[in-house]
This record gives C-alpha cells, sequence and structure tokens, in this order.
C-alpha cells in the first residue's frame, strides 16, 4: 500500500530521511516557508511540488510506508487511548 503525501505524512518521512525543512526546500525547490505550510495544513500541494516531493522522499520505498503505516498506528491506538481515559474521567466525576 502506498501512501498518500499528506501533511502529517511528510512530516513523518521528512523526519525518517533526517531532513531540515530547509533541506527538503532546497531539493525540490521552493521556500522553506512552503514545507512549513504544507506540513501544517495550511497549503496545499500543487501537482508539480507534490511530483518533486514524492522524488526527493523516495516516496513508494517500501521500507518508508512501512514506518508510515507504523506511526499512523500508534498515532491512531494512542488517540483512541487519550478517548478512553477522557470518557473514563468523565464517568467518574458524573456519579
Amino acid at each position: 500500500m502506498t501512501y498518500t503525501l499528506t501533511p502529517d505524512a511528510l512530516r513523518i518521512v521528512r523526519n525518517v530521511r533526517n531532513l531540515t525543512q530547509q533541506q527538503l526546500a532546497d531539493l525540490v525547490t521552493v521556500d522553506r516557508s512552503t514545507i512549513s505550510k504544507i506540513e501544517a495544513g495550511s497549503r496545499s500541494i500543487t501537482t508539480e511540488v507534490r511530483s518533486r516531493l514524492e522524488l526527493a522522499l523516495d516516496w513508494n520505498d517500501t521500507n518508508l510506508q512501512g514506518v508510515i503505516s507504523t506511526v499512523q498506528q500508534w498515532k491512531e491506538a494512542k488517540h483512541r487511548q487519550e478517548r478512553e481515559e477522557n470518557n473514563d474521567e468523565n464517568n467518574h466525576s458524573t456519579r
């Protein structure tokens, strides 16, 4: 399975590749602020920039896709746990 280049996935992959926002920006010839805004979700990714990011990050690397999957599963589990803890706290406070 190949994951879509989302803001969260981009941040994960950039960190896995041990790149700063500036280094990635230099690789894909955009401003650092563009990378920052894409990662924050406040700027959409153009088709051209998406292609350059995928090439620069070797997006379809099987190992990389595994890392994205693992991190996303961990985040989902963490959010579930936080929701359960909040529900438990709410149930105890209403008694």
